[in-house]
């Protein structure tokens, strides 16, 4: 079990940098429509695809690795009348067509991946003009070495661009007028926002020493090692 999976176990939907607020802060800039198709890549429980669907009347689409996490986020769209569709990822392409979508939406999810073959694959299935907003890790500066082992470790992140490093990386992909939201530094551990979402939490998942013990590490690493790290929302045109 890694920490993404831990993750899953505990019913977590708002583990990324800055939280759920940061979420609904980039939500209220994005300029979404009402009747937008929008694409959100690695939904979780479904909170953030809710928002969309509820507050903002998207037709969402929203992916996840992880069964238990789509199962969750399902059962989270149906209690609360949300229409979305929910669609696993199996392999390295995105299950869905190119061009189909004006806003992709992305939380912490790139930088746990091949950088640009993720951010390859959100222009693919923008339509021109489309934008993706993408709320990711970054490195205050080059990391040291003993930081880029724990955090490959503990995250399984083997890259944590600079903003300007990840505004360039947006650039090779394709994108155009890539800037930064909003950005802030990341709070050490999980569930330190002052709206914390464990929706999906039951308590037979919570009883194994493993789940626990990964959680404890991902907060002894950032503790130690948060000072290298911000975060921020970048917003870029297609």
């Amino acid at each position: 079990m890694d920490y993404h999976e831990a993750l899953a176990k505990l019913g977590i939907g708002s583990a990324h940098p800055g939280g759920f607020s940061s979420t609904r802060r980039a939500l209220r800039e994005a300029g979404i429509r009402p009747g937008q198709r929008v694409l959100e890549v690695g939904c979780g429980t479904g909170r953030t695809a809710c928002e969309l669907a509820i507050r903002y009347q998207a037709c969402v689409t929203a992916l996840d690795l992880r069964p238990s996490m789509l199962e969750k986020a399902n059962q989270r769209a149906n209690e609360n009348g949300a229409q979305i569709e929910f669609k696993r990822v199996i392999g390295k392409r995105l299950p869905v067509l190119d061009a189909s979508f004006d806003f992709v939406i992305v939380e912490s999810v790139t930088v746990f991946n091949s950088i640009a073959r993720m951010l390859s694959e959100y222009a693919r299935v923008l339509v021109p003009g489309g934008y993706v907003l993408d709320t990711e890790m970054c490195a205050a500066a080059t990391l040291p070495t003993e930081v880029k082992r724990a955090f490959a470790t503990t995250y399984g992140a083997t890259a944590v661009p600079t903003m300007s490093e990840w505004k360039d990386l947006f650039h090779q992909a394709g994108f155009a007028d890539t800037r930064i939201v909003h950005s802030g530094s990341v709070q050490s551990g999980i569930g330190q926002e002052e709206e914390p979402d464990l929706w999906g939490l039951s308590h037979s998942e919570t009883t194994g020493k493993e789940v626990w013990s990964i959680i404890e590490e991902n907060q002894r690493v950032m503790s130690q090692y948060a000072h290298w790290l911000q975060y921020a929302t970048f917003k870029a045109m297609r």
